[in-house]
């Protein structure tokens, strides 16, 4: 028996597409990648976040173990171990550079603990170094924190001062202000030591945080009768960018037009929130003078914030200057969305909602407390709401993130 396969085939009659019927295969892969986008965003910050919660963990145990070897918490300034036990005595022999040894910030005692021990060594040589370095102010004996590069004493090459070291654990990966061509000159980071609940200047002696002034404050875990688990120690706060003037509340910083000190009132910052994440006055500065621009120095701006206005809240100075350094308001804040993520005392680390609950904002210390001297000087129990009771170490508060 013989089977005959008949394999003709006909070109004429083989049909293609029609353009109607391309053009509605192309409408249905466009709608597949328009609704596959938003998930592989959202996987993304997912990762983004989760990497950022590792990185606050490493630093809240990075304290940890400082503890563990000092007995005490580093400080937001003037660092004990950097600072004060090298100067304290010879304050007169120092001269003005005196003043600029305390811009030396927390993370700069947590580098051993992160894994910059080279780092470390060249700030703590610096920190004690009595040569003249050319390439910075005459007057400094050591490299400021905002010196990204300088010419060593007896030497003619330029090199890189430890500030401007790039260290990814300082830097939360959902960051939107980062910019190459600046971090060539400074080191950035998007995490801030807990100031306290009022507003002060940065190297306040008072301190309602963990981290105060290490002249006078040597926190340890005893001192936090409000329980590790209970109270911030550090938040993000987003940074500001290098090249252009930052309009957004994420980065930016705004006017205010009080400028009394610590008898300023945080509405006074929150009123300058304007429409569509913009502020309504921002401060025209760029460059490593604006927020989170500089890890290694101590000042509000750079390292510092409040737990007074809720996350994702202003960034303010007092006034109408361009000065942003003194009496600098910093609330935390993030790029992801709806919160911040936070680093408590015990160790975790936690997503806190903008919508957190705050209130009296109109207020300051002495209102609450008539019998103080300066507003600075209160000590009761935190009066700006739950966002403020968790920033604060014996204030005896009942809250739980």
């Amino acid at each position: 028996m013989t089977i005959h396969f008949n394999c003709a085939f006909d070109i004429k009659n083989v049909k293609g597409f029609t353009l109607v019927e391309l053009l509605v295969v192309i409408a249905i892969i466009g709608v597949l990648i328009a609704l596959l986008l938003p998930a592989v965003q959202a996987a993304r910050e997912a990762a983004r976040r989760m990497q950022c919660t590792n990185q606050q963990k490493q630093i809240v145990l990075a304290c940890h173990q400082f503890h563990d070897t000092y007995g005490y918490l580093p400080q937001a300034n003037h660092s004990y171990n950097l600072c004060v036990q090298i100067n304290e005595a010879n304050v007169a022999t120092w001269g003005t550079d005196y003043n600029n040894r305390d811009r030396q910030s927390y993370l700069c005692d947590l580098l051993p603990y992160l894994e910059q021990t080279a780092i470390y060594d060249t700030v703590k040589q610096n920190a004690s170094d009595t040569g003249l370095k050319t390439g910075v102010t005459a007057n400094d004996r050591f490299v400021t924190p905002w010196t990204g590069s300088y010419v060593p004493a007896g030497g003619t090459d330029t090199i890189a001062s430890p500030w401007a070291a790039k260290i990814s654990t300082f830097m939360c990966p959902s960051e939107a202000n980062k910019n190459v061509s600046d971090e060539m000159t400074m080191g950035v980071t998007s995490y801030r030591c807990n100031r306290g609940d009022l507003w002060m200047d940065w190297a306040y002696n008072e301190s309602r945080g963990p981290f105060g002034n290490g002249r006078f404050t040597k926190n340890n875990f005893a001192a936090i009768t409000d329980g590790t688990s209970n109270t911030i120690f550090i938040s993000e706060a987003p940074v500001g960018s290098a090249v252009t003037k930052t309009t957004k509340v994420l980065g930016g910083i705004a006017f205010t037009s009080d400028s009394s000190g610590s008898s300023a009132k945080p509405k006074t910052c929150a009123d300058q929130r304007g429409t569509g994440g913009n502020l309504i006055d921002a401060v025209n500065n760029t460059g490593t003078n604006t927020s989170g621009r500089r890890w290694g120095d101590a000042r509000t701006t750079y390292t510092q914030f409040f737990t007074i206005l809720p996350p994702n809240s202003p960034h303010c100075v007092q006034g109408t200057t361009n000065t942003t350094e003194n009496w600098n308001f910093v609330s935390a804040g993030s790029f992801h969305s709806g919160g911040v993520n936070v680093g408590f005392g015990d160790g975790s680390v936690k997503f806190v909602s903008e919508t957190i609950q705050t209130q009296n904002l109109d207020k300051h210390g002495k209102e609450i407390d008539t019998s103080i001297t300066n507003p600075q000087n209160y000590s009761g129990p935190a009066f700006y709401g739950v966002w403020a009771s968790l920033g604060t170490i014996n204030g005896g508060e009942s809250v739980s993130p």
